[in-house]
């Protein structure tokens, strides 16, 4: 009885586990676009050095740029096209300093300066 449960269980897990990797594998195609780069993969470990950094890879949707989105005092960034957004903080890593922050303080300096007149 416990061989044929065992080898009903293979029986389902099998093609489970064969489509996984096959869909796996279909992402992970060595493509232009996801083939790693070792000098952005070395530079960012070097930037970074406590940090784990596993791989690095390009994201072609950003090839025409990183577009900086302002929503009243709120900073997104997204593409060209619309199809990505990116919410959180942009930092210069050399100074760490919140590229994102310091445009927000910006725009609520020119706010409360166009209150004044």
């Amino acid at each position: 009885m416990r061989t044929s449960h065992t080898l009903y269980i293979l029986y389902l897990l099998i093609p489970l586990l064969a489509g996984v990797l096959a869909s796996t594998s279909l992402y992970w195609q060595d493509t232009e676009n996801t083939r790693p780069d070792s000098h952005v993969l070395k530079t960012w470990r070097e930037t970074l050095p406590a940090t784990p950094i596993d791989h690095t890879v390009r994201v072609p949707e950003f090839d025409d740029g990183l577009f900086e989105i302002q929503a009243g005092s709120k900073i997104f960034y997204g593409n060209r096209d619309g199809s990505l957004l990116l919410i959180g903080h942009l930092y210069e890593v050399e100074t760490n300093t919140d590229l994102t922050q310091g445009r927000i303080d910006a725009l609520k300096r020119l706010d409360h300066e166009g209150d004044k007149e």
